[in-house]
């Protein structure tokens, strides 16, 4: 079903529920694909909320994988499971790093069964609201009359694309409760930020890959974010889907930038939704996740 009332900040369309960017289009045809497609052990599935630094990890896992700091030809776009039609993924070599906005649920079935790898990568919400905001405004898809307010209100309510980012929340925990043998890595933005190197490791290790710190070290450095705003002002703009892509998807890439969006009422009444929908702790590791680290 295509909706494009004013409860949302732009067209979505649904599947099972949840609202899909319109532009995903045939999105029902392509969920409905995804769910059958065939999987393979060594796949590695990237998901996060959007605006939650997946073009950063998705360069990180490739130049992992390769062993090396080399950027990846094609955006991470190239990869998309909700935006690629499955047959282009079927003569990709292995291993497949795959990435999707969509929850567990969407997800080929396949995935527990061949026991796929599977990276989460979680942001703060004001920063991934304040994020979100200035994307869908700087790729003109923020519906015209659309401010910093209505846009804040909407994100609480979850009427923005994939929905609410308080039940993702939950949902991937739910899934790591629900099906142990499936391995799943949980990353934070903020911990990438305070100790890359750390988390580069920590990722490597997940991934069954012995890398020398120097190897990690140059990775790290390649994948700051002015080198790779820069790296992407290159790339095959194919899947980019926008004019100068690398200027609206990488733009600050700060975990503070919210303070300077948010007014005290503001951030009063989004911690009190936190503390409602039972997140709150989850938010108060990521800010401490550097002394953990």
């Amino acid at each position: 079903m295509d909706y494009k009332g004013d409860d949302y900040p732009m067209a979505v369309s649904f599947v099972e529920g949840i609202p899909f960017p319109f532009e995903y289009q045939p999105i029902s045809e392509r969920i409905r694909e995804l769910k059958s497609m065939e999987m393979r052990p060594d796949d590695v599935i990237l998901c996060s909320y959007m605006k939650s630094g997946t073009h950063w990890v998705f360069e990180i896992l490739n130049m992992l994988i390769k062993g090396k700091a080399e950027y990846t030809e094609h955006w991470k776009n190239s990869s998309m499971l909700e935006r690629v039609p499955v047959e282009e993924f079927k003569d990709r070599p292995s291993p497949r790093i795959l990435q999707t906005h969509s929850t567990f649920r969407f997800l080929p079935k396949q995935v527990v069964d061949k026991k796929c790898r599977i990276i989460y990568v979680e942001r703060n919400p004001k920063s991934v609201c304040v994020s979100l905001f200035n994307h869908l405004r700087d790729r003109k898809q923020l519906r015209e009359g659309v401010d910093w307010p209505q846009f804040l209100t909407m994100f609480l309510n979850g009427t923005v694309p994939y929905g609410s980012w308080f039940e993702v929340c939950h949902d991937w925990r739910r899934v790591r409760a629900q099906f142990p043998d499936v391995p799943v890595l949980f990353l934070h933005y903020e911990a990438l930020k305070a100790d890359p190197v750390a988390e580069a490791k920590k990722t490597a290790t997940f991934l069954g890959l012995d890398l020398a710190d120097g190897v990690l070290e140059e990775i790290v450095e390649a994948c700051s974010f002015h080198n790779l705003k820069n790296a992407h002002m290159k790339k095959d703009s194919k899947y980019a889907t926008v004019e100068d892509g690398a200027k609206k998807y990488f733009r600050k890439g700060t975990t503070d930038e919210w303070k300077s969006w948010f007014t005290v009422a503001q951030s009063e009444t989004f911690d009190q939704m936190c503390d409602d929908k039972d997140v709150s702790q989850f938010i108060r590791t990521m800010a401490d996740l550097h002394i953990n680290n």
